[in-house]
């Protein structure tokens, strides 16, 4: 089974900039396959804009809005993420009924009379036995 893997939070590692750390980080992007969906800086000052705030996932299909809200009384900017999830769907579940009102006795009694139910001993598999009985009646 496929997971979808999702990565958030402040990792002090500026993807605008051009270091070792921000060169290491995307390999690790790379190498796992993940897509860094935070375009936007997430933390503005009077002299540095910096991108620190991640949220990398698998699966971008399962995202449907990723942005980055300004925040008043912070120069850090908030950062969120909208998923489109789908509630796993309930497996069917199958009713066998039988109506016996036209059920008459004596002609299923001769019905029986006439299956070769001999032919079970055959099989020496437990399962193959009971497929043949179960396919027989």
């Amino acid at each position: 089974m496929d997971l979808d893997i999702i990565i958030l939070g402040e990792l002090n590692c500026d993807l605008l900039a051009s270091s070792p750390e921000t060169k290491s980080l995307r390999e690790f992007i790379s190498t796992f396959n993940l897509n860094q969906l935070v375009e936007k800086p997430t933390r503005i000052t009077e002299t540095t804009i910096s991108l620190t705030d991640v949220i990398m996932t698998t699966n971008k299909n399962i995202v449907s809005l990723c942005d980055v809200l300004s925040c008043s009384i912070s120069d850090r900017h908030l950062v969120y993420v909208v998923l489109t999830l789908k509630t796993p769907g309930l497996k069917p579940s199958y009713i066998t009924i039988r109506s016996y009102s036209n059920y008459n006795a004596e002609r299923f009694r001769e019905d029986l009379a006439f299956v070769p139910f001999h032919i079970i001993s055959m099989f020496d598999d437990l399962d193959d036995q009971v497929d043949t009985f179960n396919a027989s009646f």
